[in-house]
């Protein structure tokens, strides 16, 4: 029998703690204890000479020292280490079985060993980790350990005898502490108990049913707060806590006491997260009083810079509600579907409804503006810029839903979502300033009736359903995206103003006339009617998909007439450039009159000191056809054909054939417009 290839001496197969010595590479072994494979070798580290845990180097390499089967080995620091690092490393394998020690039937000594080997292996390693393991005596149970969450806790026995966490170092400094402040804390609290006797409990948020009630109390001492649980009656939904202030605030929202000794006032004002119209007295039950309460809130929003809410509906708003600067506001349970009773409030008074400044927010207000029965808009913008109506409804009235006023009046600002309609599709819902130079608004989801961008510059109009747009004659730089102009059910033209704009991606139900100059009207627009008379400005970058024309035949000498024969012409615009395409079918009664001929173009082209060319051809009814150039000569505004093996040969009553019924003429010329 052969010698045991892999002997295996007793060991821990664990190196003793070492620590760094500055080399470079940071090589250390080869260790005395062999391992088959490197990844069972673990190398832990930790700072030296402190109280830090081991923790393993998982950039560490391990590297067999004569690439043997079991090898001794060496280990590689990703960077050098110093003796402020202390290490160790060890083998911690964790078993597999992969190897077939039988080949048919007989036992084969080689995988064998081995197999014994990396057993006695694990073995070893098992005994090292038993030994340090926690320990008790034979006639003890066995202990669980809970370790603590927190750092600095001390771990103690149960009622079972397992380990759990206990307290901490720092409560048992302060056990003391906190016994001694507790006695005379009792002690105070006593004093103080037999010292008012029984009034403490009236000074701290002591309740009262409505705010008339509350009113009414008369204390020694003057609580902090005063809770009251209706404004008129208890349950009314105006319930709020008020605190105490130094003086008398210059806001609705306060009340005052007056102390026991008939002398003393104490102010209150009202101290809620939420505050809404409820707690200003609005009840739905006096349009007078609920149209008070509400700009009461609306004031308290701008004395106290916070956001207010508007929780009830159905209110009858008697006179205009001013919205000072930065107010903002939030109708709960908004919007809603435009049934009655169904509004946060209707207007019952001819005037404007809301005024709003600088900055003001609304958010989910839905409005009833009556207009069959009042006039009046319903939100007039006269100061400031920035503002912001989100999701709300603004609906049904005779005068603008929505007006800026004055120059720079509206700037950055912003009208998201919701919807804004009259009594008519026709009327204008939402109106920009007529003064130049007023920019940078947004309008965006809408749903409303005619849009006026008025003069402004800078707008963007996005995603929105509008009956039409209309542009002031100096409107600049609108933008129109993904927007619905349903102008066909007006019915209305929508004519395009002013300079610069951008137009993209929208659908319009009717005409369209582009009368501005340097606007881009791409493909990606949808037109239902036509691209109306007049004709796109040289300076625009207008496309659109083919869209027949009415062109003119005429000849130089006299001209053609087409009878019952016909003269088809369409045209596509694409951006700078337009392509024309004509037909002339001749018919029984056309008469070709003489001379060259020429043929009308929908838009005059760039002027040119070049010839512009295209394609012809000329189709000789049941015979053959022949080739030729379409033709738009320098400073001319139509097409001629340069057609037969002649040069200068043009298309005209016998060029390049004798024309007769059936024959045809084909163009397809491609020029800058601008």
């Amino acid at each position: 029998m052969s010698d045991n290839p892999y002997p295996l001496p007793k060991s821990y197969r664990q190196s003793d703690i070492l620590t760094g010595d500055g080399r470079n590479p940071a090589t250390y072994g080869p260790f005395d204890f062999k391992v088959f494979d490197v990844a069972d070798v673990v190398v832990m580290r930790r700072a030296a000479g402190g109280n830090e845990l081991f923790a393993e180097d998982e950039a560490a390499t391990v590297t067999k020292t004569a690439g043997l089967a079991q090898d001794t080995f060496s280990v590689t620091f990703a960077t050098a280490i110093t003796s402020a690092v202390e290490f160790y490393v060890a083998s911690r394998r964790l078993h597999e079985r992969t190897a077939s020690v039988t080949r048919g039937g007989a036992v084969q000594s080689t995988p064998l060993e081995r197999e014994l080997a990396l057993l006695s292996q694990v073995a070893q390693e098992l005994r090292r980790d038993v030994d340090r393991a926690v320990s008790v005596d034979p006639d003890q149970s066995l202990i669980r350990i809970r370790v603590p969450d927190d750092a600095g806790r001390f771990l103690v026995t149960d009622g079972t005898g397992n380990l759990v966490p206990g307290g901490s170092a720092e409560d048992i400094a302060n056990a003391q502490a906190n016994a001694e402040a507790a006695a005379a804390a009792a002690d105070l609290a006593e004093a103080v108990l037999e010292a008012v006797n029984g009034v403490a409990s009236a000074v701290f948020d002591p309740k009262f049913s409505t705010l008339a009630a509350a009113q009414g109390y008369s204390p020694t001492i003057a609580p902090d707060y005063i809770r009251i649980a209706g404004y008129s009656s208890a349950g009314d939904g105006g319930g709020a806590l008020y605190g105490k202030v130094g003086a008398e605030p210059g806001h609705d929202g306060k009340f005052y006491i007056t102390l026991a000794d008939g002398l003393s006032v104490v102010w209150y004002e009202l101290s809620e997260t939420v505050v809404h119209e409820r707690m200003f007295g609005a009840s739905g039950a006096s349009d007078e009083a609920d149209t008070a309460a509400i700009q009461s809130l609306l004031d308290f929003g701008a004395a106290k810079n916070k956001a207010v809410f508007w929780v009830g509906r159905g209110y009858r708003i008697k006179s205009t509600l001013n919205v000072p600067d930065n107010v903002v506001l939030y109708a709960l349970g908004g919007p809603v579907f435009f049934d009655a009773g169904s509004y946060h409030v209707e207007k019952s008074f001819n005037g404007d409804l809301f005024t709003i400044g600088r900055a003001v927010q609304i958010h989910d207000l839905t409005v009833n503006g009556k207009g069959a029965s009042y006039t009046g808009r319903g939100i007039v913008v006269n100061s400031g810029g920035d503002q912001r109506l989100i999701n709300c409804n603004i609906l049904y009235f005779d005068d603008y839903c929505v007006e800026f006023v004055g120059a720079s009046v509206g700037i950055r600002s912003q009208i998201k979502g919701g919807w804004y309609t009259r009594m008519s599709a026709g009327d204008v819902s939402i109106r920009w300033p007529d003064e130049a130079g007023n920019g940078n608004r947004l309008v965006e989801s809408v749903y409303g009736d005619v849009l006026d961008v008025g003069s402004c510059d800078n707008g963007s109009v996005s995603g929105c359903n509008f009956s039409n747009i209309v542009f002031g004659s100096t409107a600049k730089k609108i933008k129109v995206t993904g927007t619905r102009i349903s102008n066909a059910a007006i019915p209305a033209t929508c004519v395009i103003y002013g300079v610069d704009h951008v137009f993209a991606g929208n659908i319009f139900s009717g005409d369209v006339s582009v009368e501005s100059t340097f606007t881009y009207f791409d493909l990606s627009n949808r037109i239902a009617g036509s691209l109306g008379s007049p004709s796109p400005s040289p300076t625009n970058r207008v496309s659109l998909g083919p869209v027949s024309y009415t062109c003119v035949w005429t000849a130089d000498v006299s001209n053609p007439v087409i009878g019952n024969g016909a003269v088809d012409a369409e045209y596509e615009l694409d951006g700078a450039y337009c392509v024309v395409r004509i037909r002339m079918t001749a018919g029984t009664t056309t008469a070709f009159g003489s001379g060259v001929w020429s043929f009308s173009l929908p838009i005059s082209p760039k002027k040119t000191t070049r010839a512009r060319l295209g394609t012809a051809f000329a189709f000789d009814n049941g015979t053959a056809f022949i080739l030729g150039q379409s033709v738009i000569t320098e400073g001319s505004s139509t097409v001629k054909v340069l057609i037969g093996a002649s040069a200068g040969n043009y298309a005209g009553a016998n060029t390049p054939i004798t024309w007769a019924t059936g024959d045809r003429l084909e163009i397809e010329i491609r020029y800058r417009v601008n």
